[in-house]
C-alpha cells in the first residue's frame, strides 16, 4: 500500500564459510504524470555476521 514499508532480512553463508546478513526495504511509489504505480526497493545494510545464525546473534546485530 502506498505509504507503508516492507523490511526484509536475508542470511546467508557463501562457500568459503563467511556468514553476510542483508536487510533491504520495499515500497510502492506513485508517478501521477503516468498514472502509474512503481516498486521500489533499496539496500539499508549488509553485515558481515560473525557469530551463528541465531535469533539472538542476528538482533544485535541489526539493533
Amino acid at each position: 500500500a502506498l505509504g507503508n514499508i516492507s523490511f526484509t532480512a536475508n542470511a546467508w553463508t557463501d562457500s568459503n564459510c563467511r556468514s553476510y546478513l542483508a536487510m533491504t526495504g520495499h515500497w510502492i511509489s506513485e508517478d501521477p504524470t503516468m498514472k502509474a504505480l512503481h516498486l521500489e526497493s533499496a539496500l539499508f545494510a549488509f553485515h558481515c555476521l560473525r557469530d551463528r545464525h541465531t535469533g539472538e546473534s542476528l538482533a544485535r546485530t541489526i539493533l
